[in-house]
């Protein structure tokens, strides 16, 4: 694919660790792209909106961390600032099957929800609020197995709707 040609010009990599970008940095050389920016997802710096963000474990990362139920919030509450309104968030793990990552989505829409509720009850106005985001698709073609009687797979990635 020619990135710079297919309007996929205003790249970003955001991760965990910087140690990743030295091995990107030769192929976004080849590709005539600018230098990725190191940022934190969760402390993230960027102040732009994306039509696409994907995932490819650092979801996963996070919730291996010994604060992993706070991280996550967090996260939640980042990558729904970097994914701009009709944009889509792909997300692919390893340790989430796609009904743990659409039930967490869920919360995480619950939740600012309930915080949107709470602070229009302050304003005495009444505003119905849409969950952020939405379930769209997920990839299907993973190989699966079946353990226990139950069908799964490794591998999940969820396709989720920014409203």
């Amino acid at each position: 694919m020619d990135f710079p040609t297919s309007n996929f010009c205003k790249l970003k990599n955001d991760d965990l660790e910087s140690f990743s970008f030295p091995q990107v940095e030769p192929v976004v050389a080849d590709l005539s792209l600018p230098f990725f920016p190191v940022d934190d997802v969760l402390e993230t710096k960027l102040e732009q909106e994306f039509q696409l963000v994907m995932d490819k474990g650092t979801l996963d990362a996070i919730g291996l961390h010994p604060d992993g139920p706070v991280k996550r919030m967090m996260y939640w509450d980042s990558v729904s600032k970097l994914v701009a309104p009709g944009g889509i968030l792909v997300i692919t793990s390893c340790n989430s099957t796609k009904d743990e990552l659409i039930q967490e989505v869920e919360s995480f829409n619950q939740r600012k929800i309930s915080t949107a509720q709470e602070i229009e009850a302050g304003k005495d106005e009444e505003s119905c609020r849409e969950p952020p985001f939405q379930y769209v698709s997920h990839v299907r073609t993973y190989p699966t197995f079946m353990f226990g009687g139950s069908v799964g797979s490794r591998v999940a990635t969820v396709a989720f709707l920014r409203k």
